[in-house]
């Protein structure tokens, strides 16, 4: 990239006006992990594309487009990252009047010794079509042909519908996807989505409340910890610890016993870059993020990352020590917070989120962009009670179990209440979920056929 290409290959430019063919499979990584003057040139030279968090590949292509004479085509085989990556929404703006064709093989891994997610794109520096074509894996099979396309399914989007969100979905998914946006309201729009705080230094600002017991803490800057793994779809599973919350408003010297604390790491809290280039004090938390989004009376919690749709009701005021959970807090006097919850846990918005949730290995990424683009069906508060009603009886099943959890000594594995998961054991509270699926089909008015669909029968 940084190189003047058209001096390089001037006869290819002067005569053609470009190359006819750029093919290949650039390299990725995060420009962030660059030198200071590559990432500059960067910023200077590819201003409608750069956003800052971009990945590499993202100029490669760019350029490769670029370098096109106006009857040209480009093709490489990359991540897919950038078909649903919120900073590559400006790559998406550009690709839309070039792309051509992308085969997206999704979950299927094509290279052996790569564990990425993959895709190939066609792009022309001059398109004379009015629509896209999406390839997509349409099975857990294994492509052995060379003729990879005869081997997945396709549609085409039209090209004036490709924003700088695309929502790429064959058209029986775009039906679905028309009723959960009509009469809706987008979650962004009734909601503050917050990331949790960092502290630069967890085993010194996360301590068990053991220890805060100990030391008799003073609980003014003690809040509960959260961490993305304690949270399961609807409750929250209590690690006992607690988060030293020292923020730019702390008078940290009025609370002596845990000024006292902190005092004895400072060596290691002033060795934080930040603290050291003097941007804060040395017992102050890295990033303490909006605190009146955490201490809000109720929120909604939900891991940054997850395989499925995990968020959780909190009205314990818990804070987060990694930045690695999502807090949403509903701002909207006619809207409950138990409701939104509902839809957040149903499969039907686990099935829509597979749209606009950009995938990292098997994981999904909740991130405040993709999740504000979740449609909130607008009902009466009177409407919203049977979702509010079913979300309480399963808080009170997570909460107040019947049977003493499962210990390393007893054995409870008789009750049909408990279940055996890879997060360890939990309340089975299905029966009450499926019932709130049926409630959210209805809710939006999706049709037998519709639903087979969203739950992967159709």
């Amino acid at each position: 990239v940084n190189f003047d290409c058209r001096t390089v290959f001037s006869e290819v430019f002067h005569q053609k006006g470009g190359f006819d063919v750029v093919i290949g499979n650039p390299p990725y990584f995060n420009v962030s992990t660059i030198s200071k003057e590559f990432y500059h040139y960067l910023a200077e030279y590819y201003k409608s594309i750069h956003t800052g968090y971009n990945d590499i590949v993202y100029y490669f292509i760019y350029v490769g487009i670029e370098f096109l004479n106006r009857n040209g085509c480009c093709s490489f085989i990359t991540s897919n990252y950038y078909l649903g990556n919120e900073y590559a929404k400006n790559l998406r703006k550009y690709l839309k009047n070039h792309i051509s064709k992308i085969v997206n093989f999704k979950d299927h891994m094509v290279f052996d010794e790569a564990s990425i997610h993959t895709c190939i794109s066609l792009s022309h520096k001059e398109t004379k079509s009015t629509e896209v074509i999406f390839f997509e894996t349409a099975t857990a099979e294994k492509i052995t042909s060379s003729d990879i396309e005869a081997q997945l399914r396709y549609f085409a989007i039209k090209r004036a519908d490709l924003n700088e969100d695309w929502l790429v979905a064959d058209q029986p998914a775009s039906s679905i996807i028309g009723k959960l946006n009509k009469g809706s309201i987008l979650l962004g729009d009734i909601a503050t989505i917050e990331k949790g705080s960092t502290s630069g230094k967890n085993n010194v600002f996360t301590i068990s409340r053991e220890l805060a017991r100990e030391k008799k803490f003073e609980k003014e800057l003690l809040r509960r910890n959260l961490k993305n793994g304690d949270i399961e779809k609807y409750a929250i599973r209590d690690r006992e610890n607690y988060l030293i919350y020292v923020d730019n408003d702390t008078e940290i010297k009025n609370f002596p016993k845990i000024y006292s604390y902190l005092e004895s790491y400072k060596d290691a809290l002033k060795d934080r870059n930040e603290v050291a280039n003097g941007l804060y004090p040395w017992y102050r938390l890295e990033r303490p993020r909006n605190k009146a989004i955490f201490d809000a009376s109720e929120k909604i919690v939900v891991p940054y990352r997850a395989e499925n749709n995990r968020f959780a009701y909190d009205n314990a005021q818990y804070f987060n020590d990694g930045g690695d959970i999502r807090a949403i807090v509903i701002n909207d006097g006619k809207v409950n917070i138990k409701y939104v919850l509902a839809l957040l846990n149903s499969k039907l918005v686990y099935w829509f989120y597979g749209f606009i949730g950009k995938p990292k290995g098997k994981v999904r990424e909740y991130f405040n962009r993709p999740l504000s683009l979740i449609p909130i069906k607008k009902i009466l508060l009177a409407e919203q009670q049977p979702f509010i009603t079913l979300v309480d009886q399963i808080l009170a099943a997570k909460q107040n179990p019947p049977h003493p959890p499962l210990s390393k000594g007893g054995n409870n594995e008789s009750s049909p209440l408990y279940k055996r998961g890879d997060r360890g054991d939990f309340i089975d509270t299905s029966v009450l979920e499926r019932e709130i699926d049926k409630m959210v089909y209805e809710l939006y008015g999706l049709t037998p056929e519709e639903i087979a669909i969203v739950e992967g029968k159709g």
